[in-house]
Order: C-alpha cells, then structure tokens, then sequence
C-alpha cells in the first residue's frame, strides 16, 4: 500500500486485529511513525540494522502474530539500507563520506530491499504480509519514445520501483479527496480516504483476487473509520466472502 505523505497509510494499519499485529516501524517521528496509532496498543518493534530487519522478516521477532507489518518501506530504504550499503567498502567515491550513496550503491540498496521482501515474503507463508510506501512519480525523459507517460508507483529507487509491487497479490495506491456528505450544503464538506485497487494506465496497482476474470474488490474501495469500511477486517471479509461463495456453488 502506498500513497502521499499523511493520506493514511499507518491509520489504516491500525485497522488490522492488535493482539494479532507486529510492526516493524522504520518511518521517522514520534513512535517512529506511529504516534497515530499508539493508543491501539500494538506490539512493535524499531529497527536499527539490517541484522534486526532480517530477523523481523524471517518471522522471528513475532513468531506467534497473524499479520506482519513493515511501516514504511521507502524511508526504511533511505535509512537503514543506505547506511548498510555505504557500510560496504568503495574505492574511488567523493560522496560516500558525506552519507551520499554513489552510483553503484543503488543497485546494492534494491537487492538488499528485494531480499528483505522476499524472505518477509517466503518465511511467513501463512501470515498476512503487509508493506507500506510513500508515493513516487516517475516521469518520462527527454530520450523516451513519444508518448509515455507518467508512472505513478511506491517511492523507491531503481528497479524496486515496479519490482517490489511485483512481489505481492495486492498492490494498493491510498489517496484523499474533498466530498460533500450533503451536495446541497457546502459546510458538509469532509476528506474522504478510498482506495484504488486495479490495475490501470500510468499507475502501479493491482489485485490478483478475480473469479472467473472478475475482480471481488471494487475498483475504489473507500476507507472510512467510522464505518469500518475499506478496514483491514472489510477488506479480508470482502475477499472470504467472493472466494467462499464461489466455493459453495460448486
């Protein structure tokens, strides 16, 4: 799941059961990027080496929770990461003392991130895997062919950019818009948080849950705390509910 700064990435993570949950947090802030989800009473934990990240990814750290969670890949990239990476000795390199990665040092950062998704990935093969990024967009240069266009996906460097949504059955893209809740009256105007969940043009999404080359989802799934809808439990109830029904049937 990705989206721009403060659309509601972490408050959505606080959807999901606590006695269940174990979090990774590696954003920056209060709590480590927490603070809006600290009353739920979550058991996390706040890496400081690659070391400590592997053992989380490997399931070790939380061996008994239902759903893992690393919150945020893209400042877990620009921090964590790159520190291991300038950690590896390069000969040559005029910025790598100033905490600047060089050339080189990005393709080092994308595998270190692909191996800590894979392994997050393939060690817990019956836990929820969740994974939270900030938005990037990467824009066409001047040498590409007429008429690309612009390519809305995860803030990550390089190849990860469309190599980790690759990795997951879902890939979620979380924005806001000003709706009114009566179209009559403008001081009912309110934030609404929704969900784009398929595949489309110039953006990275996608869900692999369809029957018959139908998708369960909606296209838009909105994300309302009140209500519950778009939560953790509505969407896992959503996806039951599709499978099950078809399953029933036959």
């Amino acid at each position: 799941m990705y989206g721009l700064p403060g659309s509601g990435k972490t408050t959505w993570v606080g959807t999901c059961p606590p006695n269940d949950t174990g979090i990774a947090a590696c954003d920056l802030g209060s709590g480590n990027g927490l603070l809006s989800i600290a009353d739920k009473g979550i058991d996390c934990i706040t890496p400081e080496s690659l070391t400590e990240l592997e053992k989380f990814a490997r399931g070790e750290v939380f061996p008994d929770k239902k759903i893992l969670v690393l919150d945020n890949l893209s400042t877990m990239a620009r921090t964590i990461v790159k520190d291991a990476a300038l950690a590896i000795p390069i000969s040559g390199s005029a910025t790598r003392k100033y905490g600047v990665p060089d050339m080189k040092d990005y393709g080092t950062i994308a595998e270190m991130i692909r191996k800590i998704l894979i392994v997050l990935i393939n060690a817990n093969p019956t836990k929820h895997i969740i994974v939270t990024a900030h938005e990037r967009y990467e824009r066409p240069s001047e040498n590409d062919a007429p008429g690309t266009e612009s390519l809305i996906g995860p803030e990550l460097s390089g190849s990860m950019f469309t190599a980790a949504p690759s990795m997951f059955d879902f890939v979620f893209r979380l924005r806001t818009r000003p709706v009114l809740r009566n179209p009559s009256d403008a001081k009912s105007k309110f934030i609404q948080r929704y969900f784009i969940t398929q595949q489309e043009s110039g953006l990275i999404t996608k869900s692999r849950a369809s029957i018959n080359n139908m998708p369960i989802l909606a296209r838009e799934e909105i994300f309302d705390l009140e209500s519950g809808a778009g939560s953790f439990p509505n969407l896992i109830n959503k996806l039951v509910e599709g499978y099950g029904k078809v399953l029933s049937e036959r």
